[in-house]
């Protein structure tokens, strides 16, 4: 049974459930809860594979898909071994994916792609948001 804490009035009912239970053995897993990718680490994605795409000259399907094969986790899908999907990252995991791709463009590529915080980011939004 997964028991979700979302508010601290949650504890105390949590806490009561685990004395209500007969004794037994239990294996209890407490773990934090991070939030899936913010719709901004999307939005900043997609303007890295927009510019990475200017750039080479490959579809966004391929770049995201050429990409994905690279820093994510593989499974098995309907294409056979394929990508986990980036919806499936939390924020924490998106924001490593997203290091990982600037530092490969950087790298591999000769591209800088800019994080938002950089005094070069407003210039780099406005060249690439109409391809989002």
């Amino acid at each position: 049974m997964i028991l979700r804490i979302n508010y601290p009035s949650d504890k105390q009912k949590v806490i009561e459930y685990i004395q209500k239970l007969p004794d037994k053995k239990y294996l209890v897993n407490v773990e934090l809860k991070r939030e899936q990718r913010s719709p901004a680490q999307n939005r900043v994605y997609w303007l890295y594979i927009a510019c990475i795409c200017d750039e080479t000259g490959n579809s966004k399907n391929k770049v995201h898909l050429d990409i994905a094969t690279m820093f994510l986790p593989l499974k098995s899908g309907k294409m056979g071994i394929e990508p986990i999907s980036t919806t499936e990252l939390n924020t924490a995991q998106f924001k490593k994916y997203l290091d990982e791709v600037n530092l490969w463009a950087n790298e591999f590529l000769g591209i800088i792609l800019p994080n938002p915080e950089d005094k070069y980011w407003a210039e780099f939004y406005e060249q690439y948001k109409d391809q989002l």
